[in-house]
């Protein structure tokens, strides 16, 4: 819902500021107070993060208050530290790399349609797959390739079609703005993939919630847009009313005079901090494959909506109609989609590959006695070459030289084993 809301927020009229070349009333294609938007929306999830963790605090602390009076042992488990600490501050990278991404994707669903500019975002998974080979040195095996294949045709396959039907925003969007468009969606995913590669590689280890890293991200993009970028692109040359790159003014203007750009504002944020939510809960609950085909299946679900609202509402102007390269594009979506589920199964197969290694290192661990670990008679060393005698404990036995003691010699690994045998080297003396 947040890629409808955003694109009919760009084509609702409303009321706002005028020149002599921009009549007051007037479509609300802000694409930079779209970002804003969106930031904001983000920032409520840390809303949702303080409100969990105070929720756990308190079950801990009945929980420890109960505890005496039933004779169960208390957990000591923390319920989280402080939002605000150091480590809240390296998510002001991946931040800004957010908004650079968020404002090029805007910028471009400014001349393309909103289920191409869906579908051209599968194009992250192509640069991710390369920055993780180039940066975090991962290998990816023949199934990662093919997915990645079938990824680039299908976005060559939606970006053809986009080309060859002139599908735009409005009427005489020229060739080359839908270009230009696609362009700049298909850069954002780049963009996105570093900020992916970022957190991974840098963010591994602050062990932070999901929904606090999101929460910060859109709390540092909320600031920045407002004090740095926003009063930035008002003093720039550009297309908006007054010759500016986007005038804020405006843009409250059209908020205040439109019911219709204000709830779809309102419906934004809200999207936004649902969209996150329930990824989450998705992805700790069914897990990350089927939040994949969740997203692919958010695509069709845009076009359909798109189709709703241009043959519904036909007087609105809302939505996008099929063309006859319509075709085209769908055999793009299902490529895609199909591309994408391949590459889920190479991750598949690169884990399956690691667990028979890890088998077959097992399988050439020495085998122990099966019946204890150690035995009186297993410990015959000799003070000398060639002597009969053997060496005398100086230490009383460790716990684990128990003849009665059973252990499944399969059951250790190799490094246990040798920690064994060094402990029990260190027990004798000649």
């Amino acid at each position: 819902m947040t890629t409808v809301f955003s694109k009919t927020m760009y084509q609702v009229y409303g009321y706002g500021l005028s020149d002599p070349t921009h009549p007051a009333y007037h479509t609300f294609q802000k694409p930079w107070a779209g970002v804003l938007i969106m930031f904001m929306g983000m920032t409520w999830c840390l809303v949702i993060h303080e409100t969990n963790k105070k929720k756990v605090a308190k079950r801990q602390a009945q929980a420890a208050l109960a505890a005496p009076l039933l004779g169960v042992a208390t957990s000591h488990a923390e319920p989280g530290e402080s939002t605000w600490t150091v480590k809240s501050l390296f998510v002001f990278a991946p931040a800004i790399a957010d908004l650079i991404a968020t404002v090029l994707m805007y910028l471009g669903l400014v001349h393309i349609t909103a289920s191409v500019y869906q579908m051209l975002r599968g194009a992250e998974l192509v640069f991710a797959a390369i920055f993780s080979v180039t940066f975090l040195k991962r290998k990816l095996n023949r199934v990662h390739c093919l997915g990645i294949a079938l990824n680039v045709a299908g976005v060559s396959c939606v970006g053809l079609s986009s080309i060859l039907s002139g599908s735009g925003q409005k009427e005489g969007e020229t060739v080359n703005n839908v270009i230009f468009g696609m362009g700049l969606v298909v850069l954002s995913q780049m963009v996105q993939a570093i900020q992916l590669t970022f957190e991974d590689y840098f963010m591994a280890d602050l062990n932070m919630k999901p929904m606090q890293v999101v929460g910060l991200e859109g709390m540092y993009g909320m600031v920045v847009m407002a004090v740095m970028v926003l009063p930035a692109v008002y003093f720039l040359p550009g297309p908006d009313v007054g010759d500016r790159q986007e005038n804020s003014l405006d843009s409250f203007e059209l908020i205040k005079s439109s019911n219709g750009i204000a709830m779809l504002v309102l419906a934004q944020m809200g999207a936004m901090l649902c969209y996150n939510f329930a990824g989450m809960c998705v992805t700790d609950n069914l897990g990350a494959v089927f939040r994949t085909i969740l997203e692919t299946t958010r695509t069709l679900f845009v076009w359909a909506v798109d189709c709703v609202l241009f043959y519904g509402f036909p007087d609105t102007g809302l939505g996008e109609g099929l063309t006859k390269y319509s075709y085209l594009q769908a055999i793009g979506f299902a490529v895609l989609v199909l591309g994408t589920l391949v590459y889920d199964k190479g991750d598949w197969v690169a884990a399956r590959r690691a667990a028979d290694a890890a088998a077959a290192a097992t399988e050439d661990t020495p085998a122990l006695p099966p019946t204890s670990l150690f035995s009186l008679d297993d410990v015959m060393l000799t003070s000398a070459p060639g002597a009969s005698q053997p060496m005398a404990f100086s230490t009383p036995m460790p716990a684990y030289f128990n003849p009665s003691m059973s252990l499944n010699a399969h059951s250790l690994s190799r490094a246990s084993y040798m920690s064994h045998v060094g402990s029990l080297q260190q027990s004798v003396s000649p």
